[in-house]
């Protein structure tokens, strides 16, 4: 409270995210537990270990279908790191017009910058040649900007009868740049 009728919010948070290797979601390749339900529930899983050939580095197969990776090669290959900064703001100023009656202003302002590389590995089944590749490089901004005034009341006009009062606009803009380089523009060696 900066005087009786006049307040003043501040907030602010910062957020450091990184993903090292998630699993991947739904089917596809890539993904070490699609497919693998498909094992009996007898075999030794370890069995499938360390999922490649430790003198070329190709994957090595467990089923017929390429695109159900081995899931010890997932572990052991796969390359998806995504980071994220973010920060994320607000004001809020308030100022009683009278005991029954105020205006306020809010400003919010959220922006974050998230850095993503995904590698498909030398050596994977599904890969051409088994070459492998660059899956997803991609560096993106985005910032998004709310504000908004409002006058707000609420009074009693009678015992049995009472007033609510609102007016206001808001205003928001997002924008997002995104710099990507994806699929098999660069073949990893």
């Amino acid at each position: 409270d900066l005087t009786k009728k006049l307040t003043l919010t501040l907030n602010g948070n910062y957020i450091y995210e990184r993903g090292k290797n998630r699993s991947y979601l739904s089917d596809g390749p890539i993904n070490a537990n699609y497919g693998i339900n498909a094992l009996a529930t007898s075999a030794d899983q370890a069995l499938l270990a360390p999922g490649f050939d430790v003198n070329t580095g190709a994957e090595t197969r467990w089923n017929a279908d390429e695109y159900k990776t081995n899931p010890y090669f997932t572990i052991n290959k796969k390359v998806d790191n995504a980071t994220r900064d973010r920060f994320i703001s607000s004001t809020l100023i308030k100022y009683d017009l009278s005991s029954w009656l105020f205006i306020q202003g809010r400003f919010g302002y959220d922006n974050s910058n998230d850095h993503i590389l995904s590698i498909v590995p030398t050596g994977t089944a599904f890969s051409i040649n088994g070459q492998g590749g660059i899956n997803a490089l991609i560096q993106s901004k985005t910032s998004e900007l709310n504000t908004d005034i409002l006058l707000s009341g609420n009074r009693d006009i009678t015992k049995d009868l009472n007033m609510d009062i609102s007016a206001g606009a808001s205003f928001r803009d997002r924008r997002t740049k995104t710099n990507e380089l994806s699929g098999t523009q660069f073949i990893i060696p």
